[in-house]
């Protein structure tokens, strides 16, 4: 596991014992919390390419460590299984979550974003939401699964759930995101089934969402960006 850290934004300490200094308020430096991006590449199994990737959000605070893992995870339809059912992942123990990405040869990305315990909380919420009365259809202990609303390779994937999430806590996370809308890790022929049914206006690939990741700089960029393989 490597990690690069990366310079962080000014948090107004230079406001400490000053009068006239506008300072923000304390809630808003005490980010004591974190929000991890996930992005995981492709990856080769059984002489077969797995070309899309994948992407799954880390919720962090004083008390909770939770990553959410959203995929088709059940039964599968739509060309070339492009839909399906949908199922959110609710993982308590992030080094099991790793180790399976791990064992599938792939390498994840995890862009880390200082947040507020208040915002954290909030995306906990916002997920506990999407699972409330919901009696999950797999329970290991240290991860649940739930199904939630049908997943589609265009409008509701891995990337676009997660990127959901992270906007409860970082609301301009995707501004100026547009130009990466690229579609990484599409063959020709994805390119023009996804252009004969309509180009999401949004990123929905890991590859073209790891990238915006990577272009955003000063107080927009993560804090620090850590690297796992196996």
């Amino acid at each position: 596991m490597t990690i690069n850290k990366l310079p962080e934004a000014s948090t107004g300490a230079n406001c400490v014992g000053s009068i006239t200094a506008h300072c923000p308020e304390k809630s808003k430096l005490d980010k004591n919390s974190s929000l991890v991006l996930l992005v995981g590449g492709s990856y080769e199994r059984h002489g077969k390419t797995h070309p899309y990737g994948h992407v799954a959000i880390r919720v962090i605070t004083s008390k909770k460590d939770i990553t959410y893992d959203y995929g088709r995870y059940g039964k599968v339809w739509g060309v070339g299984g492009s839909e399906g059912e949908g199922m959110l992942r609710v993982w308590i123990d992030f080094s099991k979550y790793m180790r399976g990405e791990n064992a599938t040869g792939r390498l994840t990305i995890g862009h880390s974003f200082n947040i507020t315990e208040e915002d954290a909380n909030n995306v906990i919420s916002y997920f506990e939401y999407k699972i409330k009365n919901k009696t999950p259809n797999l329970d290991r202990g240290f991860m649940k699964q739930y199904q939630i609303v049908n997943y589609h390779a265009l409008k509701s994937n891995c990337t676009t759930v997660s990127i959901d999430g992270a906007n409860i806590a970082i609301p301009s996370l995707m501004k100026g995101s547009n130009k990466y809308n690229e579609g990484k890790g599409l063959s020709t022929m994805d390119k023009l089934a996804a252009k004969y049914e309509g180009w999401p206006q949004r990123i929905f690939m890991p590859a073209d969402f790891n990238s915006f990741l990577n272009g955003l700089i000063g107080e927009h960029a993560p804090v620090k960006t850590i690297t796992y393989k196996k």
